[in-house]
């Protein structure tokens, strides 16, 4: 059936045009949605490809209720805006999964871009502003934070502390581990709970093996979650507003109490780009998912975390440090951080693709010498009779 998907997409693009009293609007969702069905169907993951076709229908919704009920120019400019980033989000994950680019390049890239921001960074705690004085040279600017505060060129310390707990794991090798104490230092200065704490969850399972190393293993393994565990609370009640008295608490407890008092949007959710309360996204991008594509969309995207491959231990740790930092963070809807976490995706399916063909092949080959081995038994059986 995927082969029909493009022939139907070139079928049902003119009746775009349908939507009434929206013409060229109607034009564009149905080009979008065309693009995204074609995301869909070239993303490798079923569950990403799923994902992207359950976009498509919600546009498709859009559309159609557009033709009966008044659909605001603000509402249909937050939809296409949410379509945009997740069409461009896709894009780059299917480049990435498919470039020929070799991996220690992508690795080299990403250390690189995180050791000048933790350098920008320290040099804003020490004064200088190499960010601020390069865009004072061209137009007249000022700090929007504290002089000294660490941000890098990312205008925000949450924003930066999520970039490089990403980033960490790739300074896991040979020559690059030198700078972890600097991004180390970053980290903790940033005051940062929700960057910290998946930065040390990361640390403990890249290394847990060596850990829990032993004849008693179990011993390893609790002392490990006290250590990771007395860190974090540590560093969160010393450092940063304690988690039991942070507001947003109470953000998500109404973003919730919206979400539940309709069942259509328990399950299909508020529609993509659909706002809350504030005029930014939700501190929590898998609330921000189940709200906006319901307990479909939320399921999806669940799966193929849960699911996602394991073989290369430093893109997993990368991958999960960036899905416990979306707890408390809306990385996937910054542009830096989320071009990060999507060149991660993309490179974890690339190496498992690989992956599989190898063992496809291998399987191949041990198929064939098997088979030679039995026509070698049946040769030999009828040279007997003659």
């Amino acid at each position: 059936m995927r082969d029909y998907t493009l022939i139907t997409l070139f079928l049902l693009l003119p009746f775009g045009f349908l939507s009434y009293g929206m013409v060229h609007e109607g034009q564009h969702l149905a080009f979008v949605t065309a693009a995204v069905m074609v995301i869909g169907y070239l993303i490798a993951n079923r569950f990403l490809t799923i994902f992207y076709f359950y976009l498509a229908a919600w546009m498709v919704f859009a559309m159609l209720y557009r033709m009966f009920y008044p659909l605001p120019p603000a509402i249909f400019a937050m939809l296409m805006n949410e379509v945009a980033f997740f069409a461009a989000g896709g894009m780059l994950y299917i480049a990435v999964s498919r470039s020929k680019i070799g991996i220690e390049a992508f690795y080299n890239a990403i250390c690189i871009g995180a050791v000048v921001q933790a350098f920008i960074a320290i040099s804003q705690s020490l004064g200088f502003d190499p960010v601020l004085y390069f865009i004072t040279l061209f137009v007249s600017a000022g700090p929007l934070l504290d002089p000294t505060t660490m941000t890098g060129s990312l205008g925000n310390p949450n924003f930066l502390a999520a970039y490089l707990a990403i980033s960490l794991p790739f300074f896991f090798r040979r020559n690059w581990a030198w700078f972890i104490p600097v991004l180390a230092i970053v980290l903790y200065c940033s005051k940062t709970t929700s960057a910290f704490v998946p930065a040390v969850i990361g640390v403990a399972y890249f290394y847990h093996e060596f850990i829990f190393r032993g004849p008693f293993r179990w011993h390893y393994i609790v002392g490990a979650v006290l250590v990771v565990v007395g860190v974090s609370l540590g560093y969160a009640i010393f450092n940063h507003t304690p988690f039991y008295s942070n507001p947003r608490w109470s953000d998500w407890s109404d973003v919730l109490l919206i979400w539940s008092k309709s069942s259509f949007a328990v399950v299909f959710g508020m529609g993509p780009g659909a706002m809350w309360s504030k005029p930014y996204p939700m501190h929590n991008e898998w609330l921000e998912c189940l709200y906006q594509f319901g307990t479909i969309g939320f399921s999806l995207l669940a799966a193929y975390v849960v699911t996602i491959w394991r073989g290369n231990k430093i893109l997993f740790t990368a991958f999960l440090i960036a899905a416990i930092n979306i707890f408390g963070n809306y990385a996937i809807h910054l542009s830096p951080s989320a071009f990060l976490i999507i060149i991660v995706a993309g490179l974890i399916e690339r190496e498992n693709l690989k992956n599989t063909e190898a063992e496809q092949a291998n399987d191949g080959k041990l198929g064939n010498r098997n088979r030679g081995g039995l026509h070698r038994l049946f040769a030999g059986a009828n040279s007997l009779h003659p």
